[in-house]
């Protein structure tokens, strides 16, 4: 049995099962994820999913999951209904970012 301790995933799935591969690691062992799991890769929400299911798997979270979780509860407040978040994902785009820095 190992124990290892990671950070700074940000989303790289293909990444975190490498090293998953390198480290040989196994079902005895115990993995710690310090935080950042999410934000700036392609597949934030698969790796994060892929940690969870995983029980020797312990996600902490950090601060891009602190902020994450801070814009969803936004959301969630603002959006309530059906009709409120097709009109959300209909207008969310990138545009709206590049009109936020403009």
């Amino acid at each position: 049995m190992a124990t290892y301790v990671i950070s700074d995933i940000h989303g790289e799935y293909g990444k975190f099962m490498e090293l998953l591969d390198i480290i040989h690691f196994s079902d005895e062992d115990i993995l710690y994820v310090l935080g950042d799991v999410v934000d700036r890769g392609k597949n934030p929400v698969k790796t994060l999913l892929k940690m969870m299911e995983m029980p020797n798997v312990i996600p902490i979270a950090g601060n891009h999951e602190q902020m994450m979780l801070e814009c969803m509860s936004v959301l969630i407040n603002e959006v309530k209904d059906e009709n409120s978040i097709k009109e959300f994902a209909e207008k969310f785009s990138d545009d709206m970012f590049q009109k936020l820095y403009a």
